[in-house]
């Protein structure tokens, strides 16, 4: 009988006191009664080690409508499973904030603005190849740590970049386009599309500019027509795929040049070989008449 009027004592007390240190192995203190907040503590009356609290509308221990698990000096908060598992919303709803007591997604981290040598959030051992990120005023980072590269979808599948807007630089912090690389790039190959690939110089219908049109402009312009300046590709560049079309087609209209001079070499070549046989024809009645004109003049 004293022994459970002992227990309602206590459990009296806990439910009407703000806070208070109390030896027992279960207690249910009352939260709604309209008490900012109220805890249990683990400890004595001189130190505590750690402790509860039910915090009704307290701004210094949260944000209202809250339960903290909180510890005394520096010791730290364990959760030990055994061999099962430890789950965080098993089911549909909350949030789990580090930094914040508002947390917007599943999990989020509130920490001061960082560089890549931040440690907001850190997979793996400090002393050996760890996976850092973290973010600041001006951007967000990932950072491999401990001289070790970051491999991207290592095992296979496709790698996905920017799908519908943004640029991906690389050396620059200010890539204007798709991709812009400052330094050089190597690869066994590279394809580009390219359109209209100009088959059509080959047409019967395509006019092919004049050597002596060709010859003026380089003259006035210092640059073949069509094919940019050497101060144009210094400030823009050259667009690949289409450069290689505009080479390709000065490369076939050389080729029609060249075609059309054969054909002329060609006609000239008989033409020349005509006056050949015109010329040993000549040659020849030019002798016969030698001949007779000597005959004529011995008799």
């Amino acid at each position: 009988m004293k022994k459970a009027i002992v227990i309602i004592a206590l459990s009296l007390v806990a439910g009407l006191s703000h806070g208070q240190t109390v030896d027992a192995l279960y207690l249910n203190p009352k939260g709604d009664d309209g008490t900012p907040y109220r805890w249990t503590r683990f400890g004595n009356a001189s130190a505590f080690w750690a402790g509860f609290m039910w915090n009704n509308n307290s701004p210094v221990y949260g944000n209202g409508n809250d339960f903290s698990i909180f510890t005394y000096g520096n010791r730290d908060i364990t959760i030990r499973t055994g061999t099962g598992n430890f789950s965080v919303f098993p089911s549909s709803g909350g949030n789990m904030g580090i930094g914040t007591a508002a947390p917007v997604g599943k999990l989020q981290i509130i920490n001061t603005t960082q560089n890549a040598n931040g440690n907001t959030l850190i997979l793996g051992p400090t002393n050996a190849s760890n996976l850092r990120l973290g973010y600041n005023v001006n951007y967000s980072w990932i950072q491999s740590h401990g001289s070790k590269p970051l491999y991207v979808n290592e095992i296979g599948n496709n790698t996905i970049i920017n799908l519908t807007r943004g640029n991906v630089g690389i050396g620059t912090p200010s890539p204007r386009n798709k991709l812009d690389v400052n330094g050089t790039v190597r690869a066994r190959e590279i394809r580009v599309e390219a359109s209209p690939w100009p088959d059509y110089v080959f047409a019967e219908s395509y006019k092919l500019p004049s050597l002596e049109y060709t010859e003026e402009y380089i003259s006035e312009n210092g640059h073949l027509p069509e094919i940019p300046s050497a101060e144009e590709v210094a400030a823009e560049g050259i667009a690949l795929g289409e450069m290689n079309a505009k080479l390709l087609r000065k490369i076939e209209e050389l080729t029609l040049y060249v075609i059309r001079q054969n054909e002329k070499n060609k006609e000239q070549a008989l033409a020349i070989g005509a006056l050949q046989e015109e010329n040993e024809t000549l040659k020849s009645l030019s002798d016969r008449l030698q001949r007779i004109e000597k005959s004529l003049s011995e008799k």
